[in-house]
């Protein structure tokens, strides 16, 4: 059963999905999942203040944006997955991802934009 933050977290990427479902301004990000260019733009801007100390040249452990080979399997899992690994923290079996990136201050909403934004730039849909 869900609880706490992964309950929250649930709600709102069914939120965005319905959202993406109900408006045609919606950008396609990974299947299943799109969000407005506005929380796109949002994202880019989270990525560059918080997120690009790592993901942009931040070493072989973290996948940096717009390596798709590095994106792949972890897109492949899905968008809910991929963020709440990105909210709540993860160690896979190469590198670590910090809740949040370590930044607690972020929103869930704003880590989501972040994700979605390193995403779209990391696949074929992206151009990254």
């Amino acid at each position: 059963m869900l609880k706490g933050k992964d309950f929250a977290l649930v709600i709102a990427l069914g939120v965005l999905a319905f959202l993406a479902i109900a408006s045609p301004k919606k950008v396609l990000i990974a299947e299943g999942f799109a969000i407005s260019r506005e929380e796109l733009d949002h994202g880019y801007l989270i990525y560059e203040n918080y997120c690009a100390s790592c993901h942009q040249d931040g070493g072989k452990e973290t996948p940096q944006v717009g390596d798709r080979q590095a994106w792949r399997a972890r897109i492949r899992q899905g968008m809910p997955t991929l963020v709440r690994h990105a909210v709540n923290g993860f160690r896979g079996e190469v590198g670590l991802m910090p809740p949040k990136g370590g930044h607690e201050a972020l929103t869930s909403e704003e880590v989501t934009r972040a994700t979605a934004w390193m995403v779209q730039q990391s696949t074929a849909k992206g151009g990254g």
